[in-house]
């Protein structure tokens, strides 16, 4: 999985096998009733290209309550697989280091911000790309996953960004896809964002 401007964080149920995410991202605060978002001043309260480093982020393994830290890994890579086909993008890479049957691994890029006030109306904004191979069975999936504070947030009612399955035949990859979140109020202090 690669992040471009801050992505996505991902958690599989899988057997040892590639997955691979990109990330990409930012973090606005937009009015809660506002009718054309696209004219709302946002104050960005982070903003991520992945340009020139790791813009903060670090990565960590078992983000998701997973314990197979040998079996995941994240990295910043640039080029053609970022979005755009240029500048950089977070990796995270789960399975394919060995034949070992491997379930429930993680990993995710954390930043954790300050808020010297609280705010309401948070949302999150990123670009991801999940690339799951085709040796997926039935049983097996990957995901794309975001928390804030532990908290986890997805599209409608799901805990999770993204969701695929594999049918053993087909290999995924959908291409850069963007997804807001709303992420609500936070309080003023420290708050902890993973994404993988």
């Amino acid at each position: 999985m690669d992040i471009k401007q801050f992505d996505l964080l991902r958690k599989s149920q899988y057997i040892n096998k590639l997955i691979s995410i990109l990330i990409c991202f930012s973090l606005l605060i937009v009015p809660l009733f506002s009718i054309n978002i696209s004219r709302v001043n946002a104050a960005d309260l982070l903003q991520a290209n992945f340009d020139s480093g790791t813009d903060g982020f670090s990565y960590q393994d078992d983000t998701f309550g997973t314990s197979q830290p040998n079996y995941a890994s994240g990295s910043r890579v640039t080029g053609s697989n970022c979005y755009g086909g240029s500048g950089g993008c977070l990796n995270v890479r789960l399975g394919g280091v060995n034949n070992t049957a491997i379930n429930n691994m993680s990993g995710g890029w954390k930043y954790t911000f300050s808020l010297a006030n609280a705010e309401s109306g948070v949302s999150l904004s990123l670009r991801y790309r999940l690339v799951m191979p085709a040796v997926y069975d039935y049983d097996e999936y990957s995901r794309v996953q975001v928390s804030v504070d532990g908290v986890m947030y997805g599209r409608g009612s799901k805990s999770y960004v993204d969701h695929v399955g594999g049918d053993n035949t087909f290999a995924h990859d959908a291409g850069w896809l963007q997804v807001e979140l709303y992420i609500g109020d936070l309080a003023s202090g420290s708050h902890n964002l993973i994404i993988g």
